[in-house]
Parts: C-alpha cells; structure tokens; sequence
C-alpha cells in the first residue's frame, strides 16, 4: 500500500523536550488538569524534533481527565509549521495517577498519522519518570492505529539526544486566561 507519509523508522528527541513539557504541565496539573505540548520538526525515516508548541487561549480546554483542540488552534499551528517549513510529528501529554494508555478518545479522535508519536506522562507530569520507558509511548501505524511501544522498542527506536534547546513555540493567545 503507498502512503503520502515515509515510513519512520526512528525518532531523534532532544532531552529538553521533555523539560519543556514537564515545565508546562506543572500549571496544568496544579490546576488538577492534563496538560499538553505538540512536537514539530523534521520527519523522514528519521523523525527529528525541533520545535515544542505550547497552547493557549479559548481554543483550548483542559479538565481533569480530558483534553479538547479546536480546530481554529490546530490551523494555528499548521501556520506555524508551514512558516517554518516543518511538519507536526508527534505531542506528549499528562494524565492521572499512573495511567499511561492512550484513552478511547485519544485512540478515536488523536492526530492519526502513520509515525505519529504520542507519549503519555504519568501524575499530570508532577512526577518525572526516569527513563523514557516509564512513560506511555504509543506510535500510530497505517491500518490498526495506535499501539504501545515495548520497553525494547523504546530503547531501539527513540533515542534522547544532548542537543542543543529546541525553540518553545506559544500558538494561541497568550493574553487569554
């Protein structure tokens, strides 16, 4: 079966990456919310990550146990990433306690795009696993969706790199509480 998407192979993620996204869901899960931050960059059979998206504003809504993106946010970061002359390759985000599975309305309604890393943070990222392999890591794939990575999986295929910050991007409004 051909597909518009190259197949990946690998993911390259900058160790700030997780920083950032363990800095942002600490308002979120203050607030007894998931939070959320989306990943852009370079996507091959290598995907690399050069760009971490922040989302503010009234077109996004965050409750404990649900996330909801407008699609008036999600042209926002497609203008973004046009711009840049990237692509969106994947997004982590927080749930409760340590529930790492996607939930049915991530599986249903999630970016569902072969390659399309979607990594689960336990405890509303309050509690930062140590390893990669402690998080949820869930790749979506052409014809089944999305499927949890094996510990052994994670180890040969994401590799977390000392490169240098990647770029916060904030789409959406700013001024919006």
């Amino acid at each position: 079966m051909t597909t518009f998407f190259p197949e990946v192979k690998s993911w390259r993620l900058p160790v700030d990456v997780l920083n950032k996204a363990h800095a942002e869901f600490g308002f979120d899960g203050a607030a007894g919310n998931e939070g959320i931050m989306l990943w852009m960059g370079r996507r091959a059979e290598i995907v690399e990550v050069t760009h971490v998206v922040a989302l503010r504003g009234p077109h996004i809504y965050k409750a404990p146990d649900l996330l909801v993106l407008a699609p008036e946010l999600l042209n926002e970061v497609t203008d973004e990433a046009i711009r840049l002359g990237i692509t969106l390759v994947g997004q982590i985000h927080s749930h409760p306690q340590n529930f790492l599975n996607l939930s049915p309305t991530d599986r249903d309604y999630g970016i569902s795009v072969p390659g399309f890393l979607s990594i689960v943070a336990p405890h509303y990222g309050f509690i930062r696993p140590s390893k990669l392999s402690d998080y949820g890591v869930h790749t979506f794939e052409q014809g089944t969706g999305y499927r949890r990575m094996t510990t052994d999986e994670i180890c040969h295929r994401i590799s977390l790199t000392a490169a240098p910050a990647v770029d916060l991007l904030i789409v959406g409004d700013e001024n919006h509480e």
